[in-house]
């Protein structure tokens, strides 16, 4: 039997070389569905993929996310992130063709 690729598109995604953090939006999921089915902000840090957990969001020129886990500032060039109290600067990334495989793989677990 073979396991459907889950459909998704990457929102926002930015890396430093090493770490790196996405929102995707799931295409797969139907009309209706619960943003947090939708939508979600994953972390990739040695090579472990983590979903993070939503709490509140400020939209304006530069964006804030607050998660459980920490917060983010990001524009249309960078983003700072802290991440159970480390701080991770990254840069938006232009080409996620990677990213895409990792993600699609976790995804593919859930």
């Amino acid at each position: 039997m073979t396991s459907k690729n889950p459909e998704f598109k990457f929102l926002y995604a930015f890396s430093n070389g090493s770490d790196s953090l996405v929102e995707i939006k799931r295409l797969d999921k139907p009309a209706g569905a619960p943003p947090g089915e939708v939508y979600a902000w994953l972390v990739i840090k040695d090579s472990n993929v983590s979903k993070l957990t939503f709490e509140s969001m400020i939209n304006g020129e530069r964006e804030y996310r607050k998660f459980l886990e920490g917060e983010l500032f990001f524009d249309s060039t960078k983003a700072n992130l802290t991440y159970f109290s480390n701080k991770f600067e990254l840069n938006v990334e232009k080409n996620p063709a990677m990213l895409k495989v990792i993600f699609s793989e976790y995804l593919r677990g859930k």
